[in-house]
């Protein structure tokens, strides 16, 4: 038994250095890796993000309904509503035509923040 402990503190000696040596590495990388290369790819995942919240349909609409009160409704659930469930197919049309131009000005917005970041 002693001489297993014994053979073992080498080793556990040796994983204690190289930890400490990544530490000491770890630190030494520039900040830069933390700040401004993280953001073009921020900006990538808010814009899914933001797409994908107009798009959202099946969560709200099985968990809520867009109740209570309508409070919940997304632009895709409320043109739901009133395209198929209300029977108005032409103002649901003209609901869900409306998350077009507001997503396109939103990804242009964000795209453009995004080349002048790169320019930079």
């Amino acid at each position: 038994m002693k001489q297993t402990l014994l053979s073992a503190a080498p080793r556990t000696k040796a994983g204690v250095r190289a930890t400490l040596t990544a530490h000491r590495a770890a630190d030494q990388i520039p900040a830069v890796i933390y700040g401004q290369e993280k953001q073009p790819v921020t900006i990538v995942v808010v814009v899914f993000s933001i797409i994908q919240t107009f798009a959202d349909f099946q969560l709200i609409y099985v968990l809520t309904g867009g109740g209570p009160a309508n409070s919940t409704h997304l632009v895709a659930t409320y043109a739901y509503q009133v395209g198929v469930a209300a029977g108005l197919l032409g103002e649901g049309a003209a609901i869900s035509l409306f998350m077009f131009p507001v997503l396109l000005v939103v990804v242009w917005v964000q795209l453009r923040y995004l080349r002048r970041l790169e320019g930079a």
